[in-house]
């Protein structure tokens, strides 16, 4: 564990009521402490979790503090905005917004962290949203792509919006403007790694408890990296950040989506160094 996360740790312990302080220090030694000395993955994977995890459970004074951390770890204000970002597409942009505050008051507070790495990854280019869209969803859902592009109706962007068709139940408008914000804007974005996006997505839906999405994302972060490991591992380490139900749930769920795979390592190894630069080529 590095010096900075003692230090949060017992920064944590010191404003808690005198009646308790030993005991939750000694609950934090067993769990915080415990997980972040794991080597099983990086700080920086753990920091940037950790700070999507707080972010999406609405938990201000600890965000404010691992945002802090997430710098003195080395990550970038660069990435932190965008994973924020990336937080608002799967919590919502009032949450986005929150944690986006959160990254402004950090950074006045720490002006000499975060500088922005040498190589940034560029996105997906191109004007066209629904051919971002289907390039991301052919990398992260090969095999539900086809059926998707086959049933959406695009989004009429050269109609106003007071002329656009309603959205109804049962048909598939909805699914055209979905398909071009979240992969056509939100995942087709520069800035960060197709990896670090999938971190951050599948700690948003572990937080908030959303399993169904969340088993297919399970699958993506096999294709984009995440070794089975790392994704036990991250698992895990939410145990302390989102509550022991969200870790027995998603650990179980992870399981079977293993156990419904025959491929998990050659597709790890195969896409281990995937980037949004990567998928421009």
């Amino acid at each position: 564990m590095s010096p900075a996360s003692v230090d949060l740790v017992a920064s944590s312990a010191a404003g808690v009521p005198d009646e308790i302080r030993g005991d939750w220090q000694a609950y934090l030694d067993r769990t915080v402490r415990d997980l972040w000395g794991r080597a099983a993955l990086p700080p920086r994977d753990r920091s940037l979790v950790t700070v999507a995890a707080l972010a999406a459970a609405r938990c201000p004074t600890e965000l404010r503090a691992h945002i802090q951390l997430a710098l003195e770890l080395g990550l970038s204000r660069l990435e932190l905005c965008e994973a924020m970002v990336q937080v608002a597409g799967y919590a919502g942009v009032g949450i986005g917004v929150e944690g986006l505050h959160a990254l402004r008051a950090a950074f006045d507070e720490n002006t000499g962290l975060g500088a922005a790495p040498d190589e940034v990854p560029t996105g997906v280019p191109g004007d066209d949203r629904l051919v971002r869209a289907r390039f991301i969803q052919e990398l992260m859902s090969p095999e539900h792509a086809a059926t998707i592009f086959e049933r959406l109706q695009p989004y009429p962007a050269d109609v106003a919006a007071a002329e656009r068709p309603p959205f109804r139940a049962g048909r598939t408008e909805w699914l055209g403007w979905l398909t071009e914000t979240a992969f056509g804007d939100l995942w087709s974005r520069p800035n960060l790694t197709l990896r670090q996006r999938e971190l951050v997505t599948a700690t948003v839906l572990i937080v908030l408890g959303r399993n169904p999405e969340l088993r297919g994302h399970f699958g993506t972060a096999l294709r984009v990296g995440i070794t089975p490991e790392e994704m036990s591992e991250v698992i895990v380490h939410l145990g302390a950040y989102a509550g022991f139900p969200a870790l027995v749930e998603s650990m179980l769920l992870f399981t079977e989506v293993l156990a419904e795979r025959d491929d998990v390592g050659t597709t790890a190894a195969m896409h281990a160094d995937v980037t949004t630069e990567g998928t421009s080529q």
